[in-house]
């Protein structure tokens, strides 16, 4: 299992991408190049817009990086499309302290630790559909432009 090449939040986050980009030291990985992992089954805090899926058991291959995913969910606020929503929770940080932090590894207040390798092995995939979001939020789904029920 490898990257597909584009960054997660390319399409609805440009700016974060652009931010977290200009930022990235040149010894950590692509977002785009990356395989991304969690320790739990749930994807709640991670920007996944549907609620099932093929939940894979993999093994990292190389270097792994962890990051915490609360920075990323802080510009995401502040660069939201929709004004209303938006929100600064970190407003003694500018983006680039943000982004720096991500790419450090440094732990937020609340962190949400994400796992990232270049390359994985995949070891099992569960035989059905596995809820990834058992707890549905509507603030999640106010990032995506996928319909709450599709």
């Amino acid at each position: 299992m490898k990257g597909r090449g584009d960054r997660p939040l390319a399409n609805n986050f440009p700016a974060v991408e652009a931010i977290l980009e200009s930022r990235r030291p040149s010894e950590s990985l692509d977002r785009g190049d990356s395989v991304y992992m969690r320790e739990d089954r749930d994807f709640n805090s991670v920007g996944v817009t549907f609620d099932e899926g093929y939940i894979h058991q993999i093994e990292p291959l190389g270097k792994v990086d962890k990051r915490d995913l609360t920075w990323i969910g802080v510009l995401q606020r502040r660069h939201h499309k929709d004004t209303w929503l938006r929100k600064n929770s970190y407003p003694l940080l500018s983006d680039v302290d943000v982004a720096d932090n991500y790419w450090s590894g440094k732990a937020s207040d609340n962190p949400s630790w994400e796992w990232i390798t270049k390359e994985a092995r995949v070891l099992e995939v569960d035989s059905g559909s596995s809820r990834v979001r058992p707890n549905p939020t509507p603030f999640l789904d106010s990032f995506s432009d996928i319909p709450p029920d599709q």
